[in-house]
């Protein structure tokens, strides 16, 4: 028993209080709905860890520096108690624990980490140890990966007051968005190598699908998925996978090192084969989690459905452990319909309120328009944008256009409207007239029904859309269909 003042009673009267058990104080402080979301992305238990190491330190009276690091950093752990034979490159670090992991040399691991957010494992690979990483990671035209920002200039879905209030601006030296193309290829490659070996694939048999899930991004171009739309002929990453390669060397190189064949890994990164299916799955799983967990970053607002579905399913990326092969690996699916629904109903909120949502592409539409015409003379050419990055592409914008792309660009400055006919389109763009940045026209995404269900025998195949209900079918096509239709971009004043 301990004794507290009573303040109703006046300072000079104590009342016996029962002691609370530990366990009985932190079920008091398990993260509810508000926890969850300034924790955003963090594995629940993890969050209970954390309480419990900070709830032990406060009753220590005097804690030593042992205690205080465990509490502030986490319990020491060495790497190489997450070593698995089947993948040795690959340390799956669970996100379960307050956990402080450290190398050989007993430094943090943290900041090498490789963040998988809204699971159980974050992802340590030792790009020191001779491999296949080892080989990826060491390359110039990987390295410019790092140059490239996954999202481009897309802007954070914020609602209108946030917007106002938080960024007025889009900032070149602080984009909305900072991870990039290389972030996302290392998890895509991570997640490949752990998916095969778990499903019974040999070191060799990993190794050419490793490779190409890292360089799928290989031939992304200077500003990103915008700088695609300019001239998507010729401009498409997937088209342009083997002259990249080959111009820096590694489609000889590799071939020689490891068999790697670059015409069949060019059709794997166009979606086709087994692996390309893979491919295609992982890409999917590594972006949605990555842009989710930053849009949640940027914005935690009530609107949110992306937000309020990752707080709803704190593991919902825990999909990727799903991945099932057939006894003779020659296809693969999901093994939890209900976990991939969520997933699918995931990335379909990503689509509309950041991927396809106008709000979030005015400033994109408008360096697409500036990019362009550069493009059209010839300026700028397609070589030079598969060769440079990011910070290239601005000092070309900057030369040409000092005054419009400048340190900042005002994002109230911009506006859309959506149309149901081409010809709505056309007779309001005359109206604005050199106002107008772009006309756009969008169909929709593909929703995903089409993402296969493995049976628990693992025998039988059988596409998710025939094993979900109508109701959810029907949410999956509402939202893609809503994200649809005759788009003009235009600005305050004349661009």
């Amino acid at each position: 028993m301990k004794k507290e003042i009573n303040p109703e009673m006046g300072y000079n009267h104590f009342e016996e209080i029962p002691e609370e058990k530990p366990e009985e104080k932190l079920e008091k402080d398990l993260p509810d709905e508000r926890l969850a979301r300034l924790c955003f992305g963090a594995h629940p238990d993890y969050i209970k860890h954390s309480i419990k190491h900070s709830q032990e330190l406060r009753e220590k009276l005097n804690p030593s520096v042992q205690e205080i690091e465990k509490a502030i950093l986490g319990e020491k752990a060495p790497v190489s108690e997450f070593y698995n034979k089947l993948h040795q490159e690959v340390f799956l670090i669970p996100r379960d624990r307050y956990l402080n992991v450290v190398n050989e040399d007993g430094n943090s691991i943290e900041l090498e980490t490789k963040k998988l957010p809204f699971s159980s494992y974050d992802f340590y690979i030792d790009f020191e140890k001779e491999g296949i990483f080892q080989e990826l990671y060491y390359s110039k035209a990987f390295f410019r990966l790092a140059k490239i920002k996954q999202l481009g200039y897309l802007i954070s879905p914020l609602s209108k007051e946030e917007t106002e209030k938080l960024f007025p601006f889009y900032l070149h030296s602080y984009p909305w968005f900072r991870h990039t193309r290389q972030d996302h290829s290392i998890l895509t490659a991570a997640l490949m190598k752990v998916v095969l070996a778990r499903n019974g694939f040999s070191e060799e048999e990993s190794i050419a699908p490793v490779l190409t899930a890292a360089y799928h991004d290989i031939a992304m171009p200077a500003g990103g998925d915008f700088t695609k739309r300019i001239d998507p002929k010729n401009l498409e990453e997937e088209k342009n996978f083997t002259w990249v390669m080959e111009r820096n060397g590694l489609a000889e190189k590799w071939n020689k090192k490891f068999g790697f064949d670059i015409s069949l890994a060019n059709e794997w990164v166009q979606d086709k084969h087994l692996i390309g299916k893979l491919l295609d799955v992982l890409d999917k799983i590594s972006y949605t989690a990555l842009d989710c967990w930053h849009i949640g970053q940027l914005s935690r607002h009530e609107e949110s459905k992306i937000v309020s579905l990752c707080v709803q399913h704190p593991l919902i990326m825990d999909v990727w452990q799903d991945i099932k092969f057939t006894p003779d690996k020659t296809n693969f699916g999901f093994s939890n319909p209900d976990r991939l629904f969520q997933f699918l109903l995931l990335r379909a909120y990503a689509h509309k309120e950041l991927f396809l949502n106008p709000d979030s592409l005015t400033v994109e539409y408008f360096f697409k328009q500036k990019v362009q015409l550069l493009y059209e003379k010839g300026l700028i050419t397609k070589e030079q944008l598969l060769a440079n990055d990011d910070e290239w592409l601005l000092l070309i914008l900057n030369k040409y256009y000092p005054e419009e792309v400048k340190g900042d660009v005002d994002t109230g400055s911009f506006y859309w409207k959506r149309f149901s006919t081409p010809e709505e389109q056309k007779e309001f763009a005359n109206q604005k007239g050199d106002r107008v940045i772009d006309l756009v026209y969008e169909s929709g995404f593909n929703p995903g029904l089409n993402l296969p269900i493995i049976s628990q025998d693992r025998k039988t195949i059988t596409p998710i859309e025939e094993v979900i209900g109508k109701k959810e079918i029907d949410e999956l096509k509402e939202i893609s269909k809503s994200t649809g239709g005759y788009y003009v971009y235009f600005a305050q004043k004349i661009v």
